[in-house]
């Protein structure tokens, strides 16, 4: 593995993680 590919899926974890925390802080303010 190149480290172009090494950053292409650290920046594809990036965006699913902010995804997961996008969608948990919506949750959480519908919640209250």
């Amino acid at each position: 593995m190149n480290s172009t590919e090494c950053q292409d899926i650290l920046a594809q974890n990036l965006v699913t993680y902010a995804w997961e925390v996008e969608d948990n802080y919506r949750l959480d303010l519908s919640v209250k």
